[in-house]
């Protein structure tokens, strides 16, 4: 008989295995990863091929949700977050509340369903995740205005909406008691978040402080660890917003400076673990997500779910063409077709469905909201998740140059299939599979298709800067690594000191860095 760990174990490692398929697959199939993942989680979950795996509210919070904070943080730029601070911020606090306020309005004064449930699931959902999307956008080279608009809203709204959710808790479960004095909410509210906010400062700064251990890329993921977690724990402490705090160490601790601070070595490690860290956590938690809807009830429910895709579209909508006045000026106008794609890069994801899954048991209407919000989660992570694509296409969104990127690729993927090819003739040759005259000829072909490729990828290079420089860091970037590799080759086998070798490291590093 197996353990319970060991057979935990076997389910960790058979998610993985489906995840590293899915994106093999999706790959293929040109579709989104996270919403393939959520597809082959339904499936899954629906034949019943694998036991009840439970995406619980603590592995969201605690486990997940701190290393997606740090990596989203550790990809923003702080020069581009700080241009579009306006816009990041005014759109995810009053995103949430517009959505709380939408959802009662729609579904307990219009639709008349219990307020309980208009409440608590607009609290829930408020919370964004445009994870899908914000692949598709980098992928197809959209404007980075947008692409920062849409992380950074995603980052603020997170910290904001759990905050908002645990007060629409104790409101739901004091009897929604309207003895409650506004101002006092209001004070708590700020408290909560300015305490969080704090919290992340000061742990983002101290963090920051350790110059000397940057230079050492194992130090640098450990204290990077530490700040990502570290500040989620602190917050809870102090009952503060966790989820804020987090964010604010996170955007402290990865500032340009002490990016700057940091060598390469080390700033390529950090890249290369928390990019893998967050793909594992998505990629559970999207396939969780799958795994736990139930078809049959969201079936059941789906007026309820209908009303609910009412509500947050209605809410997003008044948002972000209602309210542009208040989240635009000179510096941050976005025009209308920049619009539209805001608008449907407003996912929801695992945080919203961990939050309904947290829910107390005396909640009213606890089973109703859980699946109110499974539906409309599935809602916007399939349909604007797998029709984002054409969108931005139809809009024309996406820039000129990168018409020449694509094209570039496929030339450059062409002529190592061709040199491939020759080199795979010359073996064939040598092994004396063919005669002298036909390796002349297939080879003169070979060559000349070469050459061809070669002049179409030089004259793409002089008419674009950005393909030019685009080569020249990779070229740069691979020689980095071709003489880091040899020398902790040399280390490894004892040929230099630890002295020679960490001053030779730190002049690759210095070297790169130019």
């Amino acid at each position: 008989m197996f353990s319970v760990t060991e057979i935990k174990l076997a389910l960790l490692l058979i998610l993985l295995m489906l995840a590293c398929t899915v994106a093999i697959s999706a790959k293929f199939l040109r579709l989104p990863y996270s919403v393939s993942l959520v597809l082959a989680g339904l499936v899954i979950g629906q034949l019943k091929i694998l036991p009840p795996i439970e995406l619980s509210y603590d592995l969201v919070l605690f486990i997940c949700l701190p290393a997606l904070i740090f990596e989203a943080a550790w990809n923003l730029n702080s020069k581009d977050l700080l241009k579009q601070l306006r816009p990041v911020l005014i759109l995810a606090i009053l995103g949430v509340f517009i959505t709380l306020f939408t959802s009662i309005i729609i579904l307990n004064k219009i639709a008349l369903v219990n307020l309980s449930i208009a409440i608590m699931f607009g609290a829930i959902i408020a919370a964004t995740d445009p994870i899908s999307v914000l692949a598709v956008f980098k992928q197809l080279g959209i404007d980075k205005k947008i692409v920062i608009i849409l992380e950074g809203e995603s980052l603020f709204n997170d910290g904001v909406a759990v905050v908002v959710f645990g007060f629409a808790n104790s409101f739901v479960l004091s009897n929604l008691s309207f003895n409650i004095n506004p101002v006092n909410i209001i004070i708590k509210f700020l408290l909560v978040i300015m305490g969080g906010a704090l919290i992340g400062v000061i742990i983002g700064t101290v963090a920051g402080k350790f110059k000397l251990f940057f230079k050492n890329h194992l130090l640098a993921i450990t204290i990077s660890g530490v700040v990502a977690y570290g500040s989620f724990l602190v917050g809870d402490l102090f009952h503060a917003s966790s989820v804020i705090a987090a964010i604010m160490a996170s955007l402290v601790f990865t500032n340009t400076k002490n990016k700057n601070n940091m060598g390469a070595s080390a700033r390529l490690a950090l890249n290369g673990f928390w990019e893998y860290a967050a793909f594992m956590v998505n990629s559970l938690v999207f396939l969780l997500i799958g795994l736990q809807m139930n078809l049959q009830l969201l079936f059941q429910e789906y007026k309820l779910i209908s009303l609910g895709i009412i509500a947050i579209l209605l809410a997003r909508f008044i948002l972000i063409y209602g309210l542009s006045f208040i989240y635009q000026n000179q510096d941050h106008k976005l025009n209308l077709n920049e619009k539209h794609i805001v608008f449907l890069g407003a996912l929801r994801g695992g945080l919203s469905m961990a939050l309904a899954l947290s829910l107390p048991a005396q909640i009213p209407h606890r089973n109703q909201i859980i699946v109110l919000t499974y539906g409309v989660v599935l809602f916007t992570l399939i349909v604007p998740g797998l029709s984002i694509e054409y969108v931005v296409k139809k809009l024309k969104l996406i820039p000129q140059y990168f018409g020449e990127l694509l094209i570039y690729e496929k030339l450059k993927t062409a002529l190592i299939l061709e040199q491939n090819a020759l080199n795979g003739l010359k073996d064939i040759f040598q092994k004396g599979e063919i005669e002298l005259t036909l390796y002349d000829e297939m080879q003169n072909q070979l060559k000349l298709k070469i050459t061809g490729l070669l002049s179409q990828i030089q004259e793409l290079h002089l008419n674009n800067e950005l393909i030019r420089s685009t080569q020249n860091k990779m070229i740069q970037q691979k020689l980095y690594e071709i003489r880091k590799d040899n020398l902790l080759q040399e280390i490894h086998l004892n040929v230099i000191s630890n002295d020679v070798a960490n001053e030779l490291l730190t002049e690759l590093d210095e070297s790169i860095e130019e």
